[in-house]
């Protein structure tokens, strides 16, 4: 066995260090609560490529402090199919490996997640019409995702909105 010189060895032992500080910060924030709000509510916005112009509704949920993402929910209706479409954004750091679930009463869409970017990772897929209908109609919808610790994370927004918001997607 190798001895390393005496200043790797103190390099080692302050990386260590470093790594249970940040490992039990982690393990305290996952305790505490974190105050978050839902943003503007939902809002549409569109893009115009010169022949169609392709809208979407959109509302998030971001943390108080900081203003941070913790999830956003997008619905619109492509051009192609006339079809309605679901995206969820949610945070990085989450389990890949389980689905999103989105979730109003009397309603609930599982979502695989298809990507991840600096910006959080994304699920999507078509949208049922009994979710449109609960999305309308119900007051709040659960978006649920698991953490690392393949815990739950259950994110709530107000549907207060999106009526008018998804009108204006047709």
């Amino acid at each position: 066995m190798r001895c390393l010189p005496n200043n790797v060895n103190v390099m080692k032992s302050a990386l260590i260090a470093l790594c249970v500080v940040v490992c039990a910060s982690g393990a305290a924030a996952q305790e505490r609560s974190i105050p978050a709000s839902a943003g503007q509510g939902w809002r549409v916005e569109c893009a115009n490529d010169g022949k169609t112009l392709d809208c979407r509704a959109e509302a998030q949920v971001v943390q108080r402090e900081n203003n941070q993402l913790i999830a956003a929910l997008t619905v619109r209706v492509p051009a192609e199919t006339k079809k309605p479409v679901m995206m969820v954004q949610v945070p990085l750091g989450i389990s890949v490996n389980a689905p999103v679930s989105v979730a109003v009463e009397g309603a609930s869409e599982s979502l695989v997640i298809q990507t991840c970017t600096q910006a959080g990772c994304y699920a999507g897929g078509p949208v049922t019409d009994a979710m449109i209908a609960a999305l309308r109609s119900k007051t709040q919808v659960r978006i649920v995702f698991q953490n690392l610790d393949k815990q739950a994370v259950t994110v709530t927004l107000p549907l207060a909105g999106f009526p008018a918001a998804y009108d204006k997607l047709k």
